[in-house]
């Protein structure tokens, strides 16, 4: 029984290995079969690309260096209200403790 199993799942290897081979085999002629990309082809396509391209999200353009400014800036803001108003609720503190 044990010998009878051990031969089933080495077939089943073997099975597997064979369908492996062939998709490689597969895979390559696909490869193979693509003609490569002119450097003129590219050029329109990276071009094409760099009109879609979202300046917001581009560090080299003015767009995205105006609105990581912007974002500093409310950030900076944002931090200065926080102190302004820790600094009201302390000294509210401090004139609570000392009374009238």
């Amino acid at each position: 029984m044990a010998m009878l199993l051990t031969h089933c799942w080495h077939q089943r290897k073997k099975e597997n290995l064979s369908k492996t081979i062939e998709q490689v085999k597969r895979i390559r002629y696909v490869v193979k079969s693509i003609e490569p990309i002119s450097k003129d082809q590219i050029k329109v396509i990276e071009k094409k690309l760099s009109k879609c391209r979202n300046q917001e999200n581009n560090p080299s353009s003015e767009e995205y260096k105006r609105k990581m400014q912007e974002m500093w800036e409310e950030e900076e803001e944002y931090q200065t209200r926080k102190r302004v108003k820790i600094a009201k609720e302390e000294h509210q503190a401090e004139l609570e403790l000392m009374g009238p």
